[in-house]
């Protein structure tokens, strides 16, 4: 007669937050101080990239603006795009962190948002840059021009450092 043997059950439990999710959900919801966490010598470059809505009047909205000291610490619209897209991680269950960088994907007219991160000499980590960009379903095309554009404005923050 066959012996019962008990098996263990393995349940695939969900893998913990990242530091760097966790440190953007900090961020938004404002437990985590942002003045703490922006490079005093670059700042913070706010980029939008997003193409028509679904009824094409408003074309393509495209800005960067870069964010330096206190007025970054201060600035009510990053702390709302900070807030949108954790918003949007929670909604999708999307937020995915790795090397220097945390995307929300976004769907169909619906932007995704990159938060990139460095560090500072002392090693704390910084948020180097807040992009809500258009993504989902577009061309190579579009996406080289939106690559082209981050990459300008991140470059442009670098080359010179925020007034102290």
């Amino acid at each position: 007669m066959p012996t019962a043997v008990d098996v263990p059950v393995t349940i695939d439990a969900p893998a913990p937050p990242s530091p760097d999710a966790e440190l953007v959900r900090g961020l938004a919801s404002g437990s985590v101080e942002l003045s703490a966490h922006i490079d005093p010598a670059h700042g913070v470059v706010f980029v939008t990239y997003l193409e028509a809505s679904p009824s094409g009047r408003s074309g393509v909205r495209r800005s960067t603006r870069r964010l330096c000291g206190a007025a970054a610490a201060r600035d009510a619209a990053l702390r709302a795009r900070l807030r949108e897209a954790v918003q949007q991680a929670t909604d999708n269950e999307s937020m995915e962190c790795s090397g220097d960088e945390c995307v929300v994907s976004g769907m169909e007219y619906q932007p995704a948002y990159r938060l990139r991160l460095g560090r500072t000499p002392d090693g704390t980590r910084v948020l180097l840059g807040a992009m809500q960009l258009s993504e989902a379903a577009l061309s190579e095309e579009w996406m080289e021009r939106v690559q082209a554009y981050v990459a300008q404005g991140l470059a442009a923050a670098r080359s010179r450092p925020c007034p102290r």
